[in-house]
């Protein structure tokens, strides 16, 4: 039941959160009140846990995932702006420390330039995951989020319910390129009851209430852990294509459901380009560590000699060869372990 209602929120993107969320118990997590919002520090915020008497499930839910989203998006970028600035000040310091003068006016070791705005900030996702694990109340068919550090058995695996309300808004609804994972962590339910819960999802986006969510793709896995790879459980295709396929700066991608790509391919252009501006590369080689699909390497194959990737990397041999690039060079593996090799290799280079 506790699916099932969550599945129902799915591309019910106008719901306000606190209807979704205010039947649920209250529980610690990890809060960012509006007016600590405006003065957000990083990493301070998700190590620091608290409770506010009072806060509701909206608030918890919103602080904890999104703890900038009170604030209007101009307001959103100044505050990365001033954090970025003042990671660049205490390492400006620690370099001092050394007796390396790396002081730039404004105390900075290095020119910031102000945060480069998304040209669309909504509708613009192309993959989403979603994980069902055991809720609040004990349901092991809840749909949520991981919320909280991890300290402490209060906040240990504890969840959100119905993170799935965002689905199918602007993107997920026009386009129809958009791939959905649903990941099951099985510890309390058979085989059978997976089964069920495979047929009823494959139902309810293929003729069911939301087909209207037009996915491209739609996969299962089942897995103990929080997060894992095709080779550790495998991920299996409910319905739809097994790739999706987007374009970046005139190139196109071939995405696979384990395979890193951008979600905001407005947002990846915007990147790649400026990533190209500061390159100017000219003759030499790129090595582009944890590649991926290879969009950060194709992308700026043409203004260098050579790239060089490194990660699983079948979907972006593919990309290249589809693209027609060959300067692009592919070692299969992770990247501490491939890396190393590599540079050895290139001692005298």
């Amino acid at each position: 039941v506790a699916l099932s209602s969550a599945l129902r929120l799915l591309c019910w993107h106008l719901c306000p959160l606190s209807a979704v969320l205010s039947s649920l118990p209250s529980q610690d997590c990890s809060l960012l009140t509006e007016k600590t919002a405006a003065k957000w520090k990083g990493k301070k915020v998700a190590r620091e846990g608290c409770s506010l008497p009072g806060s509701s499930w909206e608030e918890r839910y919103v602080n904890a995932v999104t703890p900038l989203s009170r604030l209007p998006y101009r307001e959103q970028l100044q505050v990365k702006y001033e954090s970025q600035r003042k990671i660049l000040q205490a390492l400006a310091s620690h370099l001092e420390e050394l007796d390396i003068d790396a002081q730039k006016p404004g105390g900075l070791c290095c020119p910031l330039w102000p945060v480069v705005p998304l040209p669309v900030i909504n509708g613009y996702r192309n993959k989403f995951t979603f994980s069902v694990n055991r809720g609040l109340d004990g349901n092991p068919k809840t749909v949520g989020l991981y919320v909280g550090t991890g300290r402490g058995q209060h906040r240990t695996r504890s969840w959100v319910e119905n993170c799935w309300h965002g689905v199918g808004g602007g993107k997920a609804l026009l386009c129809g390129h958009t791939m959905a994972i649903v990941t099951f962590h099985p510890q309390e339910l058979g085989q059978e009851a997976l089964a069920t819960q495979k047929a009823l999802l494959k139902e309810f986006f293929a003729c069911g209430p939301r087909t209207v969510c037009a996915l491209t793709s739609l996969y299962f896995q089942e897995s103990a852990m929080t997060r894992c790879s095709h080779e550790q459980s495998l991920f299996q295709l409910l319905h739809g294509e097994p790739h999706i396929f987007e374009e970046v700066l005139g190139l196109k991608f071939h995405i696979s459901p384990d395979a890193f790509f951008q979600v905001d391919m407005g947002a990846a252009e915007v990147l790649y380009q400026a990533a190209g501006e500061l390159c100017q590369a000219g003759e030499d080689t790129v090595l582009d560590i944890c590649c991926g699909t290879g969009t950060i390497g194709l992308s700026l194959a043409h203004q260098v000699s050579k790239i060089t990737g490194i990660d699983v990397v079948e979907d972006a041999q593919w990309n290249a060869a589809f693209n027609g690039e060959f300067r692009l060079a592919f070692h299969s593996g992770k990247a501490e372990a491939v890396l190393p090799q590599l540079l050895s290799s290139w001692e005298d280079a």
